[in-house]
């Protein structure tokens, strides 16, 4: 059953008849293509008339994408969830790989279930790709799920390098220097530069990741369009990421391009403070590096639904995100809620309607792909979880546990909709200026 949200149903029916009719936004016209990709290459950020778009295929493409936690959900439902993924119109897939799930001892990894069910990555890459998913994968080493040590084995932790004390790697906190990069990137950075350790356990994860991969690259006509190195990389308040920080994403980067042997496909980070786009792009980095953003409704809890005055904070991030000349604006998180604490049996309310109102905000002001985070809620595998959080892992989201569609779901739905419908045409379309200004100027005459 999909629910009615018959009281907002006049402002989202005004927000897509400005979309549709181009009030809003203005199509680019073929006639002057700008750099195209050549034949062959699936995915790759071109500028056409002077704006970067994201070509998936050759042509324009809207990601309308959902996070899928394949190591919260039983083997036995991969298929089942997925499809009804599909059936809401996602077209892409966001996968965080997770290191100490898939490598829970040092002398142990398991990629293809031989030690438990749901490591079985190789057969989940060939399910999402035989249901014809497009696939951004996210393999750390750092990865913010709410997820046990963020992702790193305890046997590494565990090495005096890091300097985590055994009671917090028993707890499941997240590494001391992963930790430390929401406040402090520069430091945490240079931390781990300074660690051998740690590049040298992190070049060989992401090598085994590729490994498996790789078959699926878009370069090699595979459907993995997408790359992210680390996670929830921070902003630091006192100078602002320096140096160290752009060296640390660099390393990274260079790491997974060469465990996926491919240069072209585009790899991005996903910053936790959105301040840090602005800078993604300069010239010390060599190559530019694309920063995509974060929408979460982490204000107005309750049964607020959101007002016309909330759009500035989704054009605010949005405009953020434009600040990277290179690269179009997308959300790799988004979600109008958050998730359930340590104490909660449900996550925290927000009125289900804001997710349709808020997702048309950002389609309006230029946002070119979503990612659902998530779009089902699921459990916890015994003993991955975090102190702050609980067994089940509640978004309230569109889809519940067990396939039950939620309130929240004609958002997705309708969005799927839109998107199969009009996804090539929005997002090659560009804002337009609500205001021009003419100057003009003429010469003063003087009479006699």
């Amino acid at each position: 059953m999909v629910y009615s949200m018959q009281g907002t149903r006049p402002l989202i029916l005004l927000l897509t008849i400005l979309l549709l009719a181009g009030v809003i936004f203005t199509l680019i016209t073929p006639g002057n293509p700008g750099r195209l990709p050549p034949p062959g290459v699936p995915s790759r950020v071109v500028m056409v008339n002077g704006y970067p778009e994201f070509h998936v295929d050759d042509k324009p493409f809207f990601m309308h994408s959902a996070a899928f936690y394949y190591y919260r959900t039983p083997r036995g439902r991969w298929e089942e969830s997925l499809s009804a993924l599909k059936s809401h119109g996602i077209n892409t897939i966001d996968l965080y790989i997770i290191w100490n799930w898939h490598q829970p001892t040092e002398d142990t990894l398991d990629l293809d279930g031989h030690t438990l069910p749901g490591r079985d990555l190789k057969g989940l890459l060939k399910l999402i790709s035989d249901m014809k998913f497009k696939l951004s994968v996210r393999p750390g080493p750092f990865i913010c799920s709410e997820w046990k040590n963020g992702g790193y084995p305890d046997w590494l932790l565990s090495r005096p390098e890091y300097q985590m004390p055994q009671k917090d790697i028993l707890e499941g906190r997240y590494p001391r220097w992963s930790a430390l990069q929401y406040a402090y990137s520069e430091k945490a950075a240079e931390a781990y530069l300074n660690n051998p350790t740690h590049l040298r356990y992190t070049r060989r994860w992401y090598q085994d990741v590729m490994d498996v991969v790789r078959p699926y690259l878009s370069t090699r006509g595979g459907n993995v369009i997408l790359l992210q190195i680390d996670d929830d990389q921070g902003l630091d308040k006192l100078n602002y990421n320096g140096p160290k920080f752009w060296e640390y994403m660099k390393v990274l980067r260079q790491y997974l391009q060469e465990a996926a042997g491919d240069r072209t496909i585009p790899i991005y980070f996903n910053p936790a403070d959105m301040r840090v786009t602005a800078v993604s792009s300069a010239s010390e980095l060599g190559t530019p590096f694309w920063a995509m953003g974060q929408y979460y409704q982490e204000e107005g809890f309750g049964s607020d639904v959101l007002r016309a005055e909330d759009t500035s904070h989704a054009k605010y991030l949005t405009e953020i995100l434009k600040t990277q000349p290179g690269f179009p604006p997308f959300f790799i998180e988004y979600q109008a809620g958050w998730f359930a604490g340590a104490e909660d049996v449900r996550a925290r309310a927000t009125d289900p309607t804001n997710t349709l109102l808020s997702s048309r905000f950002l389609f309006q002001n230029g946002v070119k792909g979503i990612n659902y985070f998530p779009l089902q809620d699921t459990l916890y595998p015994q003993g991955y979880e975090c102190p702050w959080s609980n067994y089940f892992y509640s978004w309230e989201s569109a889809i519940g546990l067990e396939g039950n569609l939620r309130p929240r779901a004609e958002a997705s739905i309708r969005n799927g909709l839109l998107i199969e419908g009009m996804g090539s045409a929005l997002a090659a379309a560009h804002y337009v200026a609500d205001i021009g200004v003419v100057h003009t100027w003429a010469p003063i005459r003087r009479s006699d």
